[in-house]
């Protein structure tokens, strides 16, 4: 697994979570007790330096590669479809997981719009070497659905990926692309670190080799704040999921900085006062 893997991140969780409970053939979570709080800084980043602008970089690549990961070992597969769960679950039952636990669901279906409305709960449900154990929800259609989790934790056996999911994602499937849309708070359980995404738009261009990646939105770092960030140039990635081109834009409150992707680096470049003049650069290696 390359750390410096720059994958989208909701899309990445959601091919997790859907390949570890649909290769399946204490108690659990409950939606309505407690939820996951952010603990961190909720306020604008004030942008000064390059080591700090790059580490919403690093944090967001350290969730991606975290969960992507988890794919690897939980299945191959590769996309988000919500019919291949119509398929093989029947309503209000309960799958016991290949390595222990259990999975429960109830719902219903509509097979001729291929509507589902779908509650599940994990406890300690292991498949393929991933535990899953909490809350989620799924409603819609196959190409466009909505998934909301509440206290929902994903591990693996080995663990070396434990993190707790809370919020919702929706994932929307066109002809040329896929776009996810999240609100969610990720917790990183092993070193108790969390990382939150406000309205954070992540956009996948099916139709172009190589794919390419858009991204958006408010990303939050428990110490800095939140930078908006945008998307300048679409970025692609190399066999091993490294940004090797494109461009993104962190705003944060009267500071910019700009992260240009190279094949094996990438550039940090910070505005600290938005005058037009770049105040600090810096080039991160990826290797």
């Amino acid at each position: 697994m390359n750390p410096f893997a720059f994958k989208p991140v909701s899309t990445t969780l959601l091919l997790t979570l859907l390949a570890s409970t649909l290769s399946a053939c204490g108690s659990g979570g409950d939606d309505n007790t407690t939820e996951l709080i952010y603990e961190g800084s909720t306020a604008p980043a004030t942008l000064t330096s390059t080591d700090q602008a790059n580490h919403y970089l690093s944090s967001y690549q350290a969730f991606s590669s975290a969960l992507d990961n988890s794919t690897d070992s939980a299945s191959s597969v590769r996309t988000a479809n919500a019919t291949a769960l119509k398929t093989l679950y029947d309503l209000n039952d309960q799958q016991v997981g290949e390595c222990g636990g259990t999975l429960s669901y109830s719902g219903s279906y509509d097979d001729l719009y291929g509507y589902m409305d779908m509650d599940y709960f994990a406890d300690d449900f292991c498949n393929y070497d991933v535990v899953l154990d909490g809350y989620f929800g799924l409603i819609g259609y196959d190409d466009d659905f909505t998934m909301t989790f509440n206290l929902f934790s994903m591990r693996d056996t080995s663990n070396t990926v434990n993190l707790t999911v809370q919020g919702e994602v929706n994932y929307l499937e066109s002809l040329n692309s896929t776009k996810t849309t999240a609100n969610l708070i990720l917790k990183n359980n092993l070193n108790d670190q969390n990382l939150r995404f406000e309205n954070w738009v992540e956009t996948l261009y099916t139709s172009s080799f190589p794919e390419e990646l858009a991204v958006s939105g408010k990303l939050y770092h428990p110490v800095y704040g939140y930078v908006t960030v945008t998307t300048l140039e679409a970025m692609t990635t190399d066999y091993y999921g490294q940004a090797d081109s494109g461009k993104i834009r962190l705003q944060g409150d009267n500071s910019t900085a700009y992260i240009t992707f190279y094949a094996s680096s990438h550039l940090v470049e910070v505005d600290s006062d938005n005058d037009g003049i770049i105040d600090d650069s810096q080039v991160y290696n990826d290797n």
